[in-house]
């Protein structure tokens, strides 16, 4: 018994360090799980912030022509964006501005920004023409800061940089889009209206119901026709089996 607890005192020290040294990595795992976990309810909480804030764009549109530049500002996000202000630098110009009463930079949206702008629903506008721009009196790089609101009174301030230089010189092949679609059925629409059925020809829109009282019309001169014929030709039969009066008896 003596040599059992003489081993023990010898011992204890490590027996306790070793204890220590357990608890210690205990808590170390402890607080790399909670760090993680922390970092995990962080991302959780960006993402889903990300996922319920607007995100207001602004940007050139050269789809609809070759020639001709339309601006767009569209909030992508799924919720209303409001109080929508923009400070762009330089000022916007355009070969535009020396024809219209009114400049770019003076339209109320810039000046006065946009009240609510809800998802999805792009607001367009001409902006120039690339014949005008050729000049160099106008700047191609301009830097949009673009400040508004989201849910619970949320602020967020985004920056972006327009430059029309980065579509110069470039080749597209031109899409129609619904306005030349509309150009071009009322061009047909325009031409539909000469056209008249007569005697002469032309184009006839007809339901079916329309050929059917057509064709039961030429059905019936047809008929009319085929008797005036036999009663004709039963006149003339009589004509000539009848005897004359000058014909001996």
């Amino acid at each position: 018994m003596d040599a059992i607890w003489q081993f023990l005192d010898q011992h204890l020290g490590i027996w306790a360090a070793a204890g220590a040294l357990t608890s210690l990595g205990t808590l170390v795992i402890v607080g790399i799980s909670a760090k993680a976990a922390l970092g995990q309810l962080g991302e959780a909480r960006q993402l889903r912030l990300a996922e319920t804030r607007p995100f207001v764009v602004i940007a050139f549109d050269m789809e609809r022509a070759e020639t001709i530049i339309y601006l767009t500002i569209i909030n992508t996000g799924p919720v209303i964006a409001h109080n929508v202000k923009f400070a762009i630098d330089p000022p916007f110009t355009t070969g535009l501005d020396t024809n219209l009463s009114m400049k770019t930079t003076d339209l109320k949206l810039f000046t006065e920004g946009i009240p609510s702008l809800a998802p999805n629903s792009p607001i367009s506008f001409l902006f120039n023409s690339w014949l005008q721009r050729g000049d160099g009196l106008h700047a191609d790089r301009y830097e949009v800061q673009i400040t508004y609101d989201g849910l619970e009174g949320r602020s967020y301030e985004d920056k972006i940089i327009l430059d029309l230089g980065v579509y110069r010189d470039m080749r597209n092949v031109s899409r129609n889009g619904l306005h030349e679609i509309h150009a071009e059925l009322k061009s047909i629409s325009e031409s539909l209206k000469s056209f008249k059925a007569d005697f002469w020809g032309g184009v006839r829109v007809m339901t079916p119901d329309d050929l059917k009282r057509e064709q039961e019309e030429k059905d019936r001169r047809a008929m009319e026709w085929a008797k005036e014929q036999r009663a004709k030709r039963s006149d003339e039969d009589r004509g000539q089996t009848s005897p004359s009066e000058d014909d001996p008896v």
